[in-house]
This record gives C-alpha cells, sequence and structure tokens, in this order.
C-alpha cells in the first residue's frame, strides 16, 4: 500500500505518515519535478532540496526501505541528507563524493561534523549520491539573511561560544592533519540547544595537498571567506581555515564583513583594508586584526580566546 502511494503521490507521504517537519522549513520545501521521483521511490522519498550547488544538490529524504522493520511505528523513518548529482555530472560527482566521503570518514569523531557518509546510487549505477547525516536547523546564512544585510545575528556571548566551538572543530580537524577548506555560514547548521555542525567536505583536504592533486582544485571555494593561500592556489594549510574563522569573528561580532564583502586578495588590489575590530573579547580581537593582517595564528588560540564562563545556553535566539 504504502509504495503504491510513494509512486502515485510522494509529496503527501510525509504528511500521512505524520512526518512534516515541525519547524519551518530552511529554506522554503521545493518538491522533485516529475521523473525524479519515482525513480527515487524504491528507497528515498524527497521531501525537499536542502541546497543546490555546481555540480549536486542535497536533499531531505526518508529512507522508505525501513517500513518493514518498524511496522506500525513508521512514524520514525530515518531521516537523511542525500547529496545526488545534477544530470550530466555523474563522472565528475562521483570522485567528488568518494573524497567527500572519505574526509569525513577520516573526521570521524571530531566534534560538530556530520557522523556518517555513505556511497549510494539511488538513480541507479551511474547516477552517484553521498548518504549524510541530517541536522535539522538554520544555517548561519539564514539567520544572517533574516537580520539584514547588517548587524549581529545573534547576541554578543552567544556569537562567542558559537566561535569557540567552530574553533574547537577546526583545530580537531588540524590535528587529524584535515582542512575543511570552505568555511562559511551557508556551511554551518544550528541546531537547537546544541553546538554549530560544519557541514559540506567537499572542499576538505590533507594539509600540504597540492591544489593540482585534488579532484576539486577550486571547487567550492568562496572569495569573500576564502584565504589568500586558497585563492592563489597555494598548498592546502590551517590558514585556509583561521581565515574563514577570522573573517566570521569580525562579521559575527561587528555585524558586517570586513572588507564589504570582497576577498582578501580583491581588497588588496583595490586598496582596501579591514577595518579594525572593536568589539568582542579583546583577546580575540587582536587575533581577527593579526590573522586580516595576514598574520598566522592557530585556530586553538581562537578557541581559548573566545571561552565564556559561564557558557551561556545554545539558544541561537537572533539579535533584537
Amino acid at each position: 500500500m504504502i509504495s503504491s502511494i510513494v509512486a502515485q503521490n510522494p509529496p503527501q507521504l510525509a504528511d500521512l505518515l505524520g512526518l512534516a517537519p515541525k519547524e519551518p522549513p530552511y529554506p522554503p520545501p521545493v518538491y522533485l519535478e516529475g521523473g525524479e521521483r519515482p525513480a527515487l521511490a524504491s528507497r528515498w522519498l524527497p521531501l525537499r532540496v536542502l541546497g543546490v550547488g555546481t555540480i549536486a544538490r542535497v536533499l531531505e529524504v526518508l529512507d522508505l526501505s525501513a517500513i518493514g522493520h518498524l511496522g506500525p511505528d513508521a512514524g520514525r523513518l530515518p531521516r537523511w541528507a542525500l547529496k545526488c548529482a545534477h544530470a550530466g555530472q555523474s563522472d565528475q560527482a562521483r570522485a567528488l563524493f568518494d573524497h567527500e566521503a572519505m574526509m569525513i570518514r577520516d573526521a570521524f569523531g571530531v566534534p560538530g561534523i556530520p557522523t556518517k557518509a555513505v556511497l549510494d546510487s539511488p538513480l541507479g549505477a551511474g547516477s552517484p549520491a553521498l548518504r549524510m547525516s541530517l541536522f535539522s536547523g538554520p544555517t548561519l546564512a539564514d539567520l544572517m539573511r533574516g537580520k539584514g544585510k547588517s548587524g549581529p545575528p545573534f547576541p554578543q556571548a552567544l556569537a562567542c561560544t558559537f566561535l569557540h566551538d567552530l574553533a574547537e572543530t577546526l583545530a580537531a580537524l588540524h590535528q587529524r592533519g584535515l582542512c575543511h577548506g570552505d568555511v562559511k555560514p551557508a556551511n554551518l547548521i544550528l541546531p537547537a540547544l546544541s553546538r554549530p555542525i560544519l557541514i559540506d567536505f567537499g572542499s576538505a583536504a590533507r594539509l600540504g595537498t597540492e591544489r593540482s592533486q585534488l579532484p576539486f582544485q577550486r571547487y567550492g571555494l568562496t572569495p569573500p571567506w576564502a584565504g589568500v593561500g586558497a585563492l592563489s592556489g597555494l598548498p592546502v594549510s590551517v590558514d585556509d581555515d583561521v581565515t574563514a574563522l577570522a573573517l566570521l569573528a569580525f562579521r559575527l561580532l561587528q555585524g558586517y564583513h570586513p572588507l564589504s564583502g570582497r576577498s582578501l586578495i580583491e581588497a588588496a588590489r583595490q586598496g582596501f583594508g579591514a577595518r579594525a575590530m572593536t568589539r568582542g573579547p579583546k583577546a580575540a580581537r587582536a587575533l581577527v586584526d593579526h590573522v586580516l593582517s595576514g598574520g598566522q595564528v592557530e585556530a586553538a588560540a581562537f578557541m581559548q580566546a573566545f571561552k565564556l564562563s559561564p557558557r551561556p545556553a545554545l539558544t541561537w535566539r537572533a539579535s533584537q
């Protein structure tokens, strides 16, 4: 019966099983079109599109294969984030997904990252997908958009705790010899009452790797949040992540991007220097100014600079 419902009208299955999201969707739900739904329906029921990239999109899906095991408890079907290749991108996507799954496996146990990544082929052997842990909540980019083009997205104490937890995640990755490579607001999920989750390991790499050896090279690079080394094609370095952390710290505490949305290289060419940071803990301000002036700092130093006692509750409420 359930399989016939899926084949005839997939979008309503969530309502039939009592699985409609309880919180407002981030972003608004977008259902798949036409023939793609039945192809996924043998196992995966797409609920909404979580994000769209250059070669793939990420869907929130239900795992229908669990129906037989759950019986009357079908309302607890597992949910996953499923990254699927766009049409015509299968060959490139397979190498990228394999690389991303390997990076997540190598980082297993690091706090604040996805806990599982498995390669799948929901549309047939020629169409790869990456199944990952699903986290419910807005991204930092969502909160920043809700606040407008400027202004801190949440109170200073909460921003400091966010930055402390992100620095802890990055420091642990660096200790494993890994670099995330694309730390930005859209890649940071804020689950209710939980630390931020750093997602999208498609641009992650081992420290010291020549970028010419990577399957993506400049794929996924976001210039306004990237370090000079990444923008210049230098070997992968902790500076790639730490520079992004400093840029985020400035944006969260000052309320605007330190280079008005320019990349570090673009700003240097235009003679536009980063503004001095005036808000936040003194030690953190000094670290941010040092990094944005070209200095080198370990992520662990940021972790200490943003540590607050007592630690505030992680409610992720927006600033008024």
